[in-house]
């Protein structure tokens, strides 16, 4: 037995145990090679995307800025706002992303006047914002009116359904009770809604008695139906028709006059801005403010009175404390995308001249990426 075991220790076997020894140690190393090397290519990977991210938000930050840039150049040089100037110009603005010199990716730049839309807070009179303010209320019913009748006629399977109670009265009632200072048992009308009501809900929560900072609070309010607020298909809702923007400073106290520009308002808006019986002539109005083919109009849209030359307008009547013809706040967005990468900035900005140098500057009142 003896020597048996000795034969098992021969050269040959040793040489042999040394190989499987090898080849073990060898299959180790390559299996720790191969995982460092995965571990390194998903490092790269995430290294990448992390690059072509900040990449991509930083040049959508370049855009804005950019459009800043024409903002400021148009101030100096027009104290009106219309749509047939440089800042609303497509081609103007996608030069102006083309001179930005990005190699790779692209990038989109819009500009949209923010005072063209119905500004949420002046549905109340100031200071202390327990009253409506009977113009604006006047604009929100014939906003309201129209969406809620447009969105219950839209031909779509199902059909969209509103709670019977569903007004343009209803909801400017519970608007108002939203956005007053007072939070007792002065409910407007029927169909207003204080704290108590939005306590009772199944996660309870209270309204904001003042001033909006988010237009998003418009679907916590009593009656604002997701339908109402993002709109429908191809038919837009409060959401592209209102701003919680527009705060003005008179006399050191902090208002909202409400006007809105006449020049630059949606068709929608300028419907609610129409008085009755003159909203089918917002069309023939909308095409008197637009450029013609040539990106220019022949129009003088800076003087108070063009809406006389309007054929069929002679006789409209605007009130003067609800439109103006000019414009400081903007709602900017700048869109870059890099293959598959994609960065979105919006930013509301406010132009105002500065009282020692007289230079025009923006401020920015909200930058957002996505």
């Amino acid at each position: 037995m003896r020597r048996s075991s000795l034969k098992l220790l021969t050269p040959a076997n040793q040489r042999g145990i040394a190989l499987l020894l090898a080849l073990g140690v060898i299959t180790v190393l390559l299996t720790t090679a191969l995982e460092f090397y995965r571990q390194v290519r998903v490092g790269l990977a995430i290294a990448g995307v992390s690059r072509d991210r900040h990449l991509t938000r930083e040049m959508a930050a370049s855009g804005a800025h950019a459009a800043m840039a024409i903002l400021l150049k148009d101030r100096s040089e027009t104290e009106t706002d219309t749509l047939f100037e440089e800042w609303a110009d497509p081609e103007v603005l996608q030069n102006a992303a083309t001179e930005l010199g990005f190699e790779q990716g692209k990038l989109e730049i819009f500009i949209e006047d923010e005072l063209g839309r119905i500004q949420v807070n002046a549905l109340v009179k100031p200071p202390n914002g327990n009253d409506f303010n009977p113009g604006q209320l006047h604009v929100w019913e014939r906003y309201l009116d129209r969406l809620i009748s447009d969105l219950k006629s839209l031909e779509v399977d199902p059909p969209l359904e509103f709670p019977e109670e569903t007004t343009a009265n209803t909801i400017v009632n519970t608007v108002k009770d939203w956005l007053d200072f007072g939070d007792d048992d002065n409910v407007s009308g029927l169909t207003g809604a204080e704290k108590e009501y939005y306590l009772e809900q199944e996660q309870p929560y209270t309204p904001a008695n003042g001033a909006m900072v988010d237009l998003r609070e418009l679907l916590l309010i009593k009656g604002i139906t997701e339908e109402l607020y993002y709109g429908h298909q191809d038919l837009g809702g409060m959401l592209h028709a209102m701003t919680v923007h527009g705060v003005d400073i008179q006399q050191s106290n902090l208002t909202y006059t409400g006007k809105i520009n006449i020049n630059t308002a949606s068709l929608a808006v300028l419907r609610a801005l129409l008085p009755e019986g003159f909203s089918d002539l917002a069309e023939v109005i909308d095409a008197f403010r637009k450029p013609e083919e040539n990106g220019e109009n022949a129009n003088n849209l800076a003087s108070a009175d063009w809406l006389k030359n309007v054929p069929g307008a002679g006789d409209v009547r605007i009130d003067p404390k609800l439109i103006t013809y000019k414009s400081d706040v903007f709602r900017i967005q700048a869109v870059a995308s890099m293959d598959e990468m994609r960065a979105t900035v919006t930013a509301i900005v406010q132009r105002y001249q500065e009282s020692e140098t007289g230079q025009f500057r923006c401020r920015i009142l909200r930058w957002m990426y996505q």
